[in-house]
């Protein structure tokens, strides 16, 4: 009998410079890898405040984990306490309502299932 033991294959950081108002993707599992969410940070370096979004698709339905949040000028918001899982064709992704202030750092642990006896 085969038993199915995940490990973190990679732990990826990933940039983003929200200079859209639109969605970002910032990560998408496949087939082989599940993303897990270590940590983000969300840095806004403008003069005012602008809301950020964080929510994961799976392509037809979108799910909030984060719904218009604000971050004040000059501020930086630190995510930790989420262990969102991206399997297969879910992504990950941020909004800014403000184009050219949010910059976003994260930290993704790619998850791979071994199998063991």
């Amino acid at each position: 009998m085969s038993v199915n033991i995940p490990f973190i294959a990679n732990v990826k950081t990933i940039c983003k410079d929200l200079t859209v108002t639109t969605s970002v993707d910032v990560y998408t599992g496949s087939a082989n890898l599940r993303g897990s969410l270590d940590s983000m940070s969300v840095c806004n370096d403008s003069a005012g405040s602008v809301n950020f979004t964080l929510q994961i698709t799976d392509g037809t339905n979108v799910y909030k984990i984060y719904d218009v949040f604000p971050v004040a000028s000059h501020t930086t918001l630190f995510i930790k306490e989420h262990n969102v899982q991206m399997p297969d064709g879910w992504t990950l992704q941020v909004i800014a309502s403000g184009a050219n202030a949010l910059h976003v750092v994260s930290v993704i642990a790619e998850v791979s299932p071994v199998r063991s006896q």
